[in-house]
């Protein structure tokens, strides 16, 4: 119990004016508490800015230049199941976008095209719920 309490009778004796800043800042207790609240809240911002359910990215074909009017399909999966498809098409730069998905967390990406093929069905993995993910599908000759 002391080692827990140290840093905050410590805290009170920087404020009270009795210990300096150098001090506290040396003491590995101190030192560990600071660096896990930067990281926690730094990881904290880092999703706060992140989370929006945004899946953007571009189809491209076997030369490597943009597909227009591709079919994009993702499979949100879910614990219990694969839920119901959502489909996208993509503008004339190949680019497509899925918005307010922010209840992914898990799912699988195809697009297609109805004279260039399919692309590889892609399973991806987000590291939290809602994040923002950018993807480059390539539709290979059928």
């Amino acid at each position: 119990m002391k080692r827990i309490t140290e840093p905050i009778r410590q805290i009170g004796l920087l404020v009270g004016g009795t210990l300096t800043l150098r001090r506290l800042l040396l003491h590995r207790v101190t030192i560990l508490l600071v660096v896990t609240l930067v990281l926690a809240g730094g990881t904290m911002i880092y999703v706060n800015a992140n989370n929006d359910g945004t899946i953007s990215g571009q189809v491209v074909g076997p030369d490597g230049e943009p597909v227009e009017d591709a079919t994009v399909h993702i499979w949100p999966i879910h614990l219990q199941s694969v839920q119901q498809e959502r489909t996208t098409t993509t503008d004339a730069n190949g680019e497509f976008e899925f918005t307010d998905q922010t209840d992914l967390l898990e799912f699988r990406i195809q697009a297609s095209h109805d004279d260039l093929g399919t692309s590889e069905e892609r399973h991806e993995h987000l590291y939290f719920e809602g994040q923002n993910v950018e993807i480059e599908l390539e539709i290979t000759d059928d």
